[in-house]
């Protein structure tokens, strides 16, 4: 008598499941036609993905008025829902649970218990749907009477089974139809995203946006770890309540927390979920997680392991404050999305390093523009004395290694020029020697010089800037005046030393670095470390390769080389024919005691050839330096020309100097400058360089005074 009746409940079925498009809407639409025959006060569907251990629900409540709504679960109705140690068994047989079968199965499975005490539910009716998609199915009716299910009503469901079966069939067909095509868009807009991202900050906010329309999200996070995992390094942002992604600032304190973390490879090698009481378990011993909870009140993550070829370690972190927030879908979304995101951030990451060595490159180049315009004291290493020679060795033996070297030596007496020596015979030659002067900087600078800083990282740092240390890759780092560093800033440069790496002020990412260090200094550290403005650590990193200049008192023997030299440089510096010192000259720069060094001996050899007319360097050209007061020629020392003593040139400058002599001998000369008998002859250089130094000196031919005609007496003869 059913067939009619059959046939009609079967149409009513397919005609309310047509056409629906969500689980939601197959929920209403499905619980409408099983009303029909048989009573409920709340229904479900339940789905239970194959190979996973997670369950999926949609629930429908019966209003007053006979409409059904969606009940929206809570994190406790989660919670009961996965509760099973074995949810398949738990939905794979049809039940009739009233009365006391009821409350037996309330004291077995959590999801009963929960709607006995939280919806009132007495009795259940389950029931299994054959379908083929890739989800075991059941339906739930329960109702709040105590006797509401019978068998009878198990078998008058089982006459619309096959319409039912085959509308969710056809829904879940289309369901994953419709879940390709949505993860083909998200595949596009990810590459056409991520190939418009230039910063680490705006990778993690252009994926997050992405990827939270397909997953829940509160909290994202990259993690990139090196080969060794000593160092982790977070790239976190946190959703807003008005849903924007908002990047995190840590206090130091609990970044360096995250960034010492220890125990770290599983979380670069293995995919997983955790959520609910595993998540609470992890938050106790990482202190990522424990942080997360803690600040952003977050409950369930899930990890992906994005794999790189470039040795990088990689993972993205996906959190959310629900408890169980993800279900297995959402991983297998993530690993099937895995590839295309781990080839775009190799690409991301090849991009990155291009540019930092671009501008490293860059950088690299200004800074060698730099050097090259500088006037440096030496042109090559100028001495045969027996003092010099074993540190000539010694420079010979240390050249080719990497070892980091200490020079020591009073002032002047060449520590920079043997810190090239030592850079040019190396095999890092190649690239640049980086110098840095210790003395010369501000204490507040000298951080910012050495190790770089990124865009605002304080007041005036309108732009990133990379360090000496990371211009220094590859080649050598010189740390002129060490003695001078500043206390505070010891520490760093010892775990520069030790570690080989940086981190610039303001920045999240810690940098490798290879220089070889190179240091001098004209102090006596020890006596700094006992007065305790100079660590010892530091000192012991930099003493490993000792090399003392010594004072040029002690290569009296050079003294002559070095002058010669000097004259050549400067003769072709001021456009002077000057070719020889006088062994009067040489004999008076032997004897002197020298306390600038050969700094101070290159200063007199420029100040004559300043002063020298004829060829040669004679020894009233010595005059108003420190070797002619030194000697006492100050007393005998007469101009050319009967000009001055020596005395007038104390305390002024060697442009002062030049001036007034150029103007001297302009006046011997009625201001004529070129000729036989012209100043440019007179001072031993071409008429077009006088010109070119009088245009520097600002010397005008209205300043020139006409000598004073010789004295005669009065004629008194007569005639």
């Amino acid at each position: 008598m059913f067939e009619s009746s059959d046939l009609s409940l079967q149409l009513s079925v397919i005609e309310a499941l047509t056409g629906v498009r969500t689980r939601e809407a197959f929920c209403i639409a499905l619980a409408g036609a099983v009303n029909r025959l048989a009573p409920f006060d709340l229904f479900m569907v339940r789905c239970l993905p194959n190979h996973a251990h997670q369950m999926r629900f949609t629930v429908a409540v019966k209003t007053a008025d006979g409409r059904f709504e969606l009940l929206v679960p809570d994190a406790e109705d989660e919670a009961a829902m996965n509760a099973e140690p074995d949810l398949l068994a738990e939905i794979s047989d049809e039940a009739v649970y009233t009365g006391e079968a009821f409350k037996h199965a309330a004291a077995k499975y959590a999801i009963y218990h929960l709607a006995a005490r939280k919806y009132a539910v007495a009795s259940v009716l389950r029931l299994p749907l054959a379908v083929r998609s890739p989800f075991h199915v059941a339906i739930l009716l329960a109702s709040r009477t105590a006797d509401a299910y019978s068998d009878a009503d198990v078998q008058r469901l089982h006459h619309v089974m096959t319409p039912m079966c085959l509308a969710a069939d056809n829904f879940f067909a289309f369901e994953e139809l419709e879940r390709q095509e949505r993860e083909v868009r998200l595949q596009l807009s990810i590459g056409n995203v991520l190939l418009g991202v230039k910063t680490r900050e705006t990778l993690s906010f252009a994926l997050a946006a992405e990827i939270s329309k397909v997953i829940p999200c509160d909290l994202f996070n990259i993690w990139f770890a090196d080969a060794t995992l000593r160092r982790l390094s977070l790239m976190p942002i946190v959703k807003t309540e008005d849903g924007i992604f908002t990047h995190i600032e840590f206090i130091p304190e609990r970044r360096a927390e995250l960034e010492s973390a220890t125990d770290l490879l599983p979380m670069f090698e293995t995919a997983a979920i955790d959520i609910g009481e595993n998540y609470a378990r992890l938050a106790e011993h990482h202190p990522a997680y424990r942080q997360a909870r803690e600040r952003f009140g977050i409950q369930s993550a899930i990890r992906l392991p994005l794999p790189l070829r470039s040795g990088m370690m990689v993972a993205m972190v996906i959190s959310s404050r629900l408890p169980n927030a993800y279900i297995d879908a959402h991983l297998q979304l993530l690993q099937r999305l895995a590839p295309q995101i781990g080839l775009l951030l190799e690409n991301f990451f090849a991009f990155e390093k291009i540019e930092a060595l671009r501008w490293q490159v860059e950088q690299e180049k200004l800074y060698l523009q730099d050097e090259l315009s500088t006037e440096f004291n030496f042109a090559e290493m100028i001495g045969q004395s027996p003092s010099l020679r074993p540190v000539l060795k010694r420079v010979a033996s240390v050249a080719a290694t990497d070892t980091t070297v200490l020079i020591r030596g009073e002032t002047g007496t060449g520590k920079e020029l043997v810190a090239r020596a030592i850079h040019d015979a190396s095999p890092r030659r190649h690239k640049p020697l980086v110098k840095i002067n210790c003395a010369t900087l501000p204490a507040q600078l000298i951080e910012s010089e050495l190790f770089g800083h990124e865009k605002g990282a304080f007041t005036g740092a309108h732009e990133r800037r990379l360090g000496k240390f990371e211009l220094a890759d590859g080649g050598t780092i010189f740390l002129d005046e060490i003695g001078e560093l500043p206390l505070e800033l010891q520490p760093k440069l010892l775990r520069v030393l030790q570690e080989r790496e940086v981190e610039r002020l303001g920045g999240k990412v810690i940098i490798k670095i290879n220089a070889r260090i190179l240091a001098a200094t004209n102090r006596r550290l020890e006596d700094e470390i006992k007065a305790g403005t100079f660590r010892a650590d530091l000192y012991y990193r930099l003493n490993v390769f000792p090399v003392v200049l010594p004072p040029l008192r002690e290569r009296r023997e050079d003294i002559a080389m070095l002058a010669r030299h000097f004259l050549k440089k400067f003769s072709k510096k001021l456009g002077k024919r000057i070719t020889t010192i006088s062994e009067a000259v040489i004999a008076r720069l032997e004897v002197y005691d020298w306390p600038g060094n050969i700094r101070e001996l290159e200063h007199v050899i420029e100040q004559a050839a300043i002063l020298a007319v004829a060829p040669s360097i004679e020894v009233h050209d010595l005059l108003g330096s420190s070797v002619g007061a030194a000697l006492g020629q100050a007393a005998s020392g007469k101009m050319v020309g009967g000009g001055d003593s020596a005395a007038q040139f104390q305390g002024r400058t060697l442009d002062e100097m030049e001036r007034d002599y150029i103007l001297l001998v302009l006046s011997q000369t009625a201001g004529r400058v070129r000729g036989a008998a012209g100043a440019a002859a007179v001072l031993g250089m071409k008429p077009t360089t006088l010109d070119a130094r009088m245009k520097k000196l600002g010397i005008r031919r209205d300043q020139i005074v006409a000598p004073k005609p010789a004295y005669k007496s009065p004629d008194t003869s007569g005639g």
